[in-house]
């Protein structure tokens, strides 16, 4: 395979027997996964250096193989540098929740054990990141180690391989915090030090990192990072690289309302997961997202029922986010009422943002329901000055329809009506948002709200004319789910 800075960064700081190990896989390998692959098959057949079996475990988990990881935990290849991937492998798949300060003990085994401050470094940032995606509260108060270690590498070239990972967890911080145009700041801070150290497998991940936040702001340019960045996939062969692709084209096609064309890329996601033996139920709650912004509460509770399965209780608000959605679209009033109350004690008790959103957005949808539509546009307002904040535009979208919806129900059709073009604030709000953006399907719910609004104005004509645009659309691209949203929002008009 071609040398890489992932690999070859390290040869200055570890010993010549290490440094001899990974450069004789590398010459062997034809590519990135079979390197991991050899060096993992290697460490259980010879007895290595800490530091060779260190790296085994490093770009094993970076492929995303937890079967070589298993077969080396079982072979009882470890060390003390080894510890804290067994455990970040065991909390990602759902095995277990792992306490804080059990990471804390591993890693202080760990870094006892290196000679060096750049393999230091080089432990501690890898570990640093792994976590970084559980979002544990003591990771967001127990920043001094990190402090110190990022003052040492912005401070110092020897260390500057690492900066790409330190501006990486920056951006994902502020990514967390919806803070998604400073986050990019960092993404391309960190884009260009992978490149200048010629980091290819962090690369990989950065570029499709920032398209999943300039997806919020220009879909052309979220798509363009995704085609540099499958290369590099497909040219590395890395393997735990390929499910993103196809992860975030899902997202895209979500954001732009093409659900049916989202749900074929988040199952090939779920395929290339699954075949990697990679956790699945993350994926399959947002296939069941998918389906109710569709109106298929049969199928998204099948979804979730699949998730909760392979998930385990890590997922359970979010199940029980998607299932009080899926019960409402199928009328089960009192279930749905049921699992809106466990959701919301969750959401509460963690204070998580977003969860708190949907707990809003819920009770609008219960509320409209009931009849109570003055209720329902008030959970709505609250659940999109939420999303709005966090500039999540699948979220903008669905909330911003139904309260177009009840906007339009609230209205009395008297003649007064008559000549008024939108219903009132909130559809002049969604015509603007998709007037500024590529969103075919949900310009194409808009186009149906509009159509409800005039045939309730006494427009039938009008009307008519605008759910045949929908209903052609429809057909054309594919995106079946707007004949049934047709028929729910207009059903008069379609059996007129």
């Amino acid at each position: 395979m071609k040398p890489i800075g992932t690999i070859t960064a390290c040869f200055p700081h570890v010993d010549e027997e290490t440094r001899s190990i990974l450069q004789s896989v590398m010459n062997e390998a034809k590519d990135y996964n079979d390197f991991a692959e050899r060096l993992c098959e290697r460490a259980i057949s010879e007895s290595l250096p800490d530091l060779a079996i260190y790296f085994a475990y490093y770009h094993c988990y970076n492929q995303g193989k937890y079967d070589f990881l298993k077969q080396l935990i079982d072979a009882n290849i470890k060390t003390e540098l080894t510890q804290f991937f067994g455990l970040v492998a065991a909390h990602r798949s759902g095995e277990e929740d792992v306490e804080w300060s059990k990471y804390q003990r591993a890693m202080s085994s760990a870094l006892k054990r290196v000679e060096n401050d750049w393999m230091a470094c080089h432990i501690y940032i890898a570990w640093r990141f792994m976590i970084e995606i559980f979002k544990m509260p003591e990771a967001a108060v127990d920043n001094e180690p990190l402090s110190i270690l990022t003052s040492k590498i912005e401070n110092d070239e020897e260390y500057g391989f690492f900066l790409s990972q330190v501006h990486r967890i920056t951006a994902l911080r502020l990514s967390n915090e919806g803070n998604l145009k400073e986050a990019i700041k960092y993404d391309d801070m960190a884009i260009s030090q992978a490149k200048k150290y010629d980091d290819q497998e962090v690369l990989y991940w950065l570029l499709t990192e920032k398209a999943n936040k300039m997806k919020h702001f220009n879909f052309n340019e979220a798509l363009s990072l995704l085609e540099i960045a499958k290369e590099i996939v497909d040219e590395l062969g890395l393997l735990s690289g390929r499910w993103r692709y196809p992860h975030e084209l899902g997202h895209i096609a979500m954001a732009r309302g093409e659900f049916e064309k989202a749900l074929d890329y988040q199952n090939q996601c779920v395929v290339y997961r699954s075949d990697q033996g990679l956790p699945v139920g993350f994926m399959r709650l947002v296939i069941s997202g998918i389906y109710n912004q569709k109106g298929d509460g049969k199928t998204a509770l099948k979804s979730i029922r699949e998730s909760r399965h392979e998930y385990g209780k890590r997922a359970e608000v979010l199940c029980q986010i998607q299932g009080t959605w899926a019960y409402l679209l199928l009328d089960r009033i009192d279930e749905a009422s049921q699992c809106l109350e466990k959701a919301r004690a969750s959401s509460l008790k963690s204070g998580d943002e977003p969860n708190l959103a949907h707990i809003h957005f819920l009770e609008g949808l219960l509320a409209k329901k009931q009849g109570d539509l003055s209720t329902a546009i008030f959970s709505f307002r609250n659940a999109l000055d939420v999303f709005e904040r966090s500039q999540g535009l699948a979220r903008i979208h669905f909330v911003l329809t139904e309260m177009v919806d009840v906007e339009i129900d609230l209205i009395s059709p008297k003649k007064e009506s008559a000549s008024l073009e939108v219903s009132g604030p909130w559809m002049r709000k969604l015509l603007d948002h998709i007037e500024e953006k590529d969103l075919p399907g949900t310009a194409a719910q808009a186009t149906l709200l509009l159509a409800k609004f005039r045939f309730k104005q006494g427009r039938v004509k009008e009307s008519r004319k605008l759910v045949e645009q929908v209903l052609d659309i429809s057909e054309k691209t594919g995106m079946h789910y707007l004949k049934d949203k047709a028929e729910l929002l207009v059903p008069d008009l379609l059996l007129s």
